[in-house]
């Protein structure tokens, strides 16, 4: 399985970024992974959340995968796996982790992303793809940041 992982210091304190990263309308404004997430209870005794995301593919296209929390300790980190996705997913396999820790006058925010895509030769196309949506997503994020009141 394939691990893309990238780092950055964001000049907020960890709280005041968790919130801003677990923000459902913000979420698109700096996640280009993301076009539209939902999230919901199930209702089933374990009570767990199903995380509901469209997700871009290619010229316009998208792609819609239900996850759900493996790990949840804010604001320090969290973690989702894909249970299932659409026809057109890229991916047999997908996982992402957010890690923060208080550093300096904000935080250091490591963003990893596990996956086994359907076709196994586009691995090292789609890592470059990942790593790329990952670091660009990094950097709206410490704008965004970067623009919220102090």
């Amino acid at each position: 399985m394939a691990k893309v992982t990238q780092s950055a210091h964001i000049p907020l304190a960890p709280v005041r970024l968790w919130t801003l990263m677990c923000d459902l309308e913000r979420r698109p404004q700096w996640d280009r992974s993301v076009r539209e997430l939902t999230r919901e209870a199930r209702l089933d005794p374990a009570g767990d959340t199903v995380l509901r995301y469209t997700a871009p593919l290619a010229l316009g296209l998208t792609w819609r995968w239900e996850g759900e929390y493996v790990t949840f300790d804010p604001p320090a980190r969290s973690a989702v796996q894909m249970l299932h996705g659409s026809a057109l997913r890229p991916f047999r396999q997908l996982a992402g982790s957010w890690t923060l820790r208080p550093d300096g006058q904000g935080t250091l925010l490591r963003i990893s992303v596990r996956f086994e895509p359907r076709l196994r030769l586009l691995e090292g196309l789609m890592a470059r793809r990942v790593s790329t949506i990952t670091a660009d997503s990094l950097v709206r994020l410490r704008r965004l940041a970067s623009d919220m009141p102090a």
